[in-house]
């Protein structure tokens, strides 16, 4: 994986955020500490998997040979 892939790997990070931002914005949902809960463990949930994404494949010799 290269710095650019990387990169839009770590975007996907902010998706949950702003899909909880528009949600409320829209009226969808309310700020209740159920809500709150909810959306908290989804981007717990979501910033591990993509952690364990990211370590899986990120392949940093690779980086540092192509780099030089």
């Amino acid at each position: 994986m290269l710095f650019d892939q990387a990169y839009e790997l770590g975007v996907l990070g902010i998706v949950p955020v702003f899909a909880f931002y528009f949600l409320f914005m829209g009226g969808i949902i309310s700020l209740e500490w159920s809500t709150l809960i909810a959306f908290g463990l989804m981007l717990a949930l979501a910033s591990a998997g993509l952690f364990l994404l990211s370590k899986a494949t990120f392949r940093r010799e690779e980086i540092l040979t192509k780099w030089k």
